[in-house]
């Protein structure tokens, strides 16, 4: 008799686990994120936003209601639970799909506590619902949508910083400065941008029999400075721009003679995107410009001494600011 009992406390303990363990799995409901027919939308833009909300639910308690995003090409519509909430997106980012995540997380928020009153008390006390009541859903999502700036609106204007080497021996190390503007639609980028390229000051000495007479075997100042102007075609998605830069410049080379001249340029790019905050962002970019006219400084023995970069490697450092639309 006692080995039966013991018998039936075990198997009632494992079978009373194994019921906690199913309701724990049933409670954890499932997020489901899925394009609305017809919508003209990128096929990873569901993959990136069930991301974003696993991201911010992640270390919080399991949600035990449904989960429910439907992605529009100008908006989302957020159901969690008998809540639902429609969302206005400009353009698919990557701050859009956190602030669909956000409004997520705002309806699964628990509403305040109504105290316990008798059936009595409920027929007597409670009024009428009033029509106005919808207002504080509004003000909640007034202000979700201001913790969450979003960067909208298809117009940028950028300033960046790059260094630059020119790939052969005699080039100098450069160090550049560029502001422009982009125009922005879905995944094409096109911009126009002006800049302005120093070289470190080289002091490479001129040989003996070299013109001028005057300075063979000592050192000669050399100075380089561009001025290009480029269009940029890039394509991107949420976290890369890759494309081309194209334009002309204007550089000068300055020794004991000064030489102007004006050269097609042309280059690619990639550059990878990084959030600041709000409408600011970042762009580490990598390239090279291929220059098609250059300037040598010669020796008397035709040794080339210094020239103008006509292929240099570059890297740069991006800032942006969205305008508002």
């Amino acid at each position: 008799m006692i080995k039966a009992s013991i018998r039936k406390i075990v198997l009632g303990g494992v079978l009373a686990g194994l019921t906690a363990a199913l309701s724990a799995a049933r409670a954890a409901e499932p997020v489901e994120v899925h394009q609305a027919p017809g919508a003209d939308l990128p096929p990873q833009l569901a993959a990136e936003v069930r991301a974003a909300i696993d991201d911010l639910l992640a270390g919080r308690a399991q949600p035990t209601v449904p989960i429910d995003v439907t992605l529009e090409a100008g908006g989302a519509v957020v159901r969690v639970g008998s809540l639902s909430r429609r969302i206005a997106i400009a353009a698919w980012d990557y701050p859009a799909e956190r602030t669909v995540a956000l409004h997520v997380l705002d309806l699964l928020q628990p509403g305040p506590e109504i105290p316990e009153v008798s059936a009595t008390a409920t027929a007597t006390a409670i009024p009428p619902p009033d029509p106005g009541s919808a207002a504080p859903a509004a003000v909640v999502e007034t202000r979700a949508a201001e913790r969450t700036p979003a960067l909208v609106g298809p117009l940028s204007v950028h300033l960046a910083v790059a260094g630059a080497r020119g790939a052969q021996g005699p080039d100098p190390w450069m160090v550049s400065g560029t502001a422009g503007a982009t125009w922005t639609h879905g995944w094409l980028r096109v911009g126009l941008e002006v800049g302005w390229d120093h070289a470190l000051v080289r002091h490479p000495i001129v040989p003996s029999g070299s013109p001028p007479a005057s300075q063979a075997g000592q050192p000669v100042t050399v100075n380089y400075d561009a001025t290009p102007l480029r269009l940029v075609l890039a394509a991107q998605n949420r976290l890369i721009v890759a494309g081309v830069r194209g334009g002309v410049a204007v550089y000068r080379v300055t020794s004991h003679e000064s030489f102007t001249e004006v050269t097609p340029l042309v280059g690619p790019f990639v550059a990878f995107k990084f959030p600041i905050y709000g409408r600011f962002r970042g762009l580490l970019v990598e390239g090279f410009d291929y220059f098609a006219r250059r300037t040598e400084l010669s020796s008397g023995l035709s040794d080339t001494v210094y020239s103008s970069p006509q292929l240099a490697p570059y890297v740069a450092v991006v800032g942006e600011a969205v305008l508002a639309p």
